[in-house]
């Protein structure tokens, strides 16, 4: 416990939580590109019908509003790279970038899907599915 906090209590005073930096706020604050709601996981299909080639122009405006409804276009247009290793947000960028894959993977046709699986990033994805 920390002093401040300590005296605090000591005191009747309630304790004011204080931001550590490994926790930067991103769990509580939906609007940053980080966060995750607790109901997303992987197995999600974000888009139908799948991308099969034709309706790609279709899919991909599904694909552009579902991922800025949840502000991951970030780690799709390369605005949010990816934080140097020693950088805790290195880990929630790693969660979120993986995560955005899944749900890209899932939400295309099988043979598409076994053409993107060895890619590393989200954004590397969606370059490929335009090609």
């Amino acid at each position: 416990m920390s002093q401040a906090s300590s005296a605090g209590s000591l005191n009747g005073d309630q304790a004011i939580p204080q931001q550590t930096p490994q926790n930067k706020g991103y769990q509580n604050d939906t609007l940053n590109p980080y966060f995750m709601y607790p109901n997303e996981n992987p197995g999600n299909v974000l888009v139908t019908p799948l991308l099969s080639g034709p309706n790609y122009h279709s899919w991909s405006r599904a694909m552009t509003v579902a991922l800025r409804s949840k502000h991951k276009l970030h780690f799709i247009n390369g605005s949010l790279p990816r934080p140097h290793d020693d950088d805790r947000d290195s880990i929630a960028w790693d969660h979120c970038n993986t995560m955005i894959m899944s749900w890209i993977s899932n939400s295309v046709d099988p043979e598409i899907s076994q053409s993107i699986l060895w890619m590393d990033t989200a954004s590397e994805i969606l370059e490929r599915t335009q090609g």
